[in-house]
């Protein structure tokens, strides 16, 4: 085998190898790509429940400070 055969049978070889480390790399970062999502949909989830829950306070806030106003002018 002369000199040319031998660099590309050695650049074969490394390309083989940088593309099953692309690949490696892709799978690790879809991996991450949908812990990160499913962490997502789980903090929007919490911070929806934490807004229902304000807005539930405020109501109930609101109905009280009615209530004590009209014990105080009635």
């Amino acid at each position: 085998m002369d000199e040319k055969d031998k660099k590309i049978q050695e650049l074969t070889a490394e390309l083989r190898h940088k593309k099953r480390l692309c690949a490696t790399y892709q799978e690790q970062l879809t991996s991450f790509m949908k812990v990160v999502e499913e962490h997502n949909e789980k903090l929007s989830t919490k911070i929806h429940l934490v807004v229902n829950n304000l807005k539930e306070f405020e109501s109930i806030d609101e109905v009280l400070h009615q209530t004590a106003a009209n014990h105080v002018s009635g």
